[in-house]
């Protein structure tokens, strides 16, 4: 049949044959894995911004964060329980190897120091390697540095440490988002940049961040699957608060922690997974839940008892909830109306 077309007939068919192959049915019956969270929070294969503005803590919050995982187990003093270990990476341009040494040393935090590998800016700089973001032997060596360690999750502290664009001209910075992007489906990881907020005029400084603090945030919200953001609170600003700005999956619940010392003197993180200052009845609800029922146990709204949630909320309040709980994946629902009986599924520990 071949011999009835012209070349550039059949260069079109080739063509057309490959864009076919590309475009993919929007087939809610194909079974996907069930994504995974590094930690409980960073989604892997993924790009994913920890947002705070600066002199903020964001570095401690990476170092307690990795050194957890990397021994497994509970993450962030209870975040989640029973982790797996991580191999973790750290593209460090800012506090830098030695400062992350002082300060393990003075934390005591537990750690497996060989799965937290750490690419010091100033190091690589020192020896003419390039580990920038924006030139093309300096990209081709993080890869390589990647693809030696095969890490479970990538941070980048701080994004700005690795390039020399304009970070307020999204055609700049659109290369730099998408080959870390690249980096979270390539080698299978979860992808972290630590970046800093933009700098609010004095009207705006009483408000909650959000995911339009984002230095570059135009089109890194295109890219990225999830923002959280980490800022004082207002009582007291020692105390931090982590929350969610933006997020392709299932949030988690806000907490905070401030970082402190012991009578040792040594530096610890005191966190607080039921905050009164951002508590609210949807929050209380599942606190409650997951303290009364087990995964994957049946209850119906009438074995709830009201008395016991921390919120004043009724059982009609309760019945939304739930049906929002289900929408949004923690629920699984059977029955209908007055009979209906609901189960924990997807259980993460502080998920809303």
């Amino acid at each position: 049949r071949d011999k009835y077309f012209t070349e550039a007939e059949k260069k079109e068919i080739k063509i057309r044959a490959k864009l076919r192959s590309l475009v993919s049915e929007l087939n809610p019956s194909i079974q996907l894995e069930q994504q995974e969270f590094i930690g409980g929070m960073f989604p892997r294969n993924f790009l994913s911004a920890l947002v705070a503005p600066p002199g903020t803590g964001k570095t401690m919050f990476m170092q307690k964060f990795v050194s957890d995982l990397s021994v497994g187990g509970s993450i962030f003093d209870g975040f989640i329980e029973n982790e797996l270990p991580r191999m973790c990476l750290i593209f460090s341009g800012e506090a830098g190897y030695e400062m992350m040494v002082r300060r393990g040393a003075q934390t005591k935090w537990r750690i497996h120091p060989q799965r937290v590998k750490v690419a010091d800016q100033y190091k690589f700089e020192s020896d003419g390697t390039s580990i920038m973001l924006d030139d093309t032997e300096g990209w081709k060596n993080i890869c390589r540095i990647v693809d030696m360690y095969k890490p479970d999750i990538i941070f980048f502290d701080s994004l700005i440490s690795f390039h020399e664009k304009d970070e307020n001209k999204s055609s700049e910075m659109k290369p730099i988002f998408k080959r870390v992007n690249d980096l979270a489906r390539k080698y299978n990881c979860a992808v972290v940049i630590v970046h800093h907020s933009r700098k609010r005029a004095a009207k705006e400084r009483t408000l909650s961040l959000n995911q339009d603090d984002v230095i570059g945030s135009n089109v890194l919200n295109r890219i990225v699957s999830l923002i959280i953001g980490i800022e004082p609170m207002k009582e007291d600003e020692r105390t931090l608060l982590v929350r969610p700005l933006k997020t392709w999956f299932s949030s988690f619940m806000p907490f905070t922690y401030k970082i402190t010392e012991d009578f040792e003197g040594n530096t610890i993180i005191e966190t607080d997974f039921s905050p009164a200052t951002v508590n609210n009845s949807r929050i209380a609800v599942w606190n409650y839940l997951i303290s009364a029922f087990e995964v994957d146990e049946w209850f119906s709204i009438q074995q709830i008892e009201l008395g016991d949630i921390n919120s004043p909320v009724t059982a009609r309040q309760i019945r939304t909830i739930l049906n929002e709980f289900v929408k949004n994946g923690k629920l699984e629902k059977r029955g209908e109306t007055k009979g209906s009986e609901y189960c924990i599924k997807n259980f993460r520990r502080s998920e809303l």
